[in-house]
């Protein structure tokens, strides 16, 4: 399986900025296995969708602002994607199009936050936030 294969395109106006204000009334994706559909609830409807034999875990993690964009100075369009922090500063990332980059090639994310390209390993990347 390669990398790529999980690509496509998202319209904006379908990816969520900000919560909503009540979070019960987040919408929540409903799959009836024994049925083989799904339907569209909100989350206050989760109580319809539970039994005895369930088991309920919440998650609180935060998302981290972890996709970045450089262009090299020959105009090329670089995104790193930060998977995680193996030390301070130094992550492993995945990296598009990574035919386009190089160990010690270092990347200009913004005005305060420089990517050095550490090496490759498999399809991902070592990189250092400088």
């Amino acid at each position: 399986m390669k990398l790529d294969e999980f690509d496509y395109e998202l319209p904006k106006g379908l990816i969520a900025q900000l919560p909503s204000q009540k979070r019960e009334n987040s919408k929540m994706l409903v799959l009836n296995r024994q049925a083989l559909c799904y339907e569209d609830k909100h989350f206050y409807d989760i109580v319809d969708c539970l039994d005895e034999n369930d088991f309920l875990v919440l998650n609180n993690t935060k998302v981290i602002p972890a996709r970045l964009f450089s262009i090299k100075d020959t105009g090329a369009k670089i995104e790193i994607f930060l998977v995680r922090e193996i030390e301070k500063s130094i992550w492993i990332a995945l990296i598009k199009p990574s035919k386009r980059v190089k160990p010690q090639m270092v990347l200009k994310v913004g005005e305060k936050l420089s990517v050095e390209i550490l090496e490759k390993i498999d399809d991902k990347w070592k990189i250092k936030l400088i």
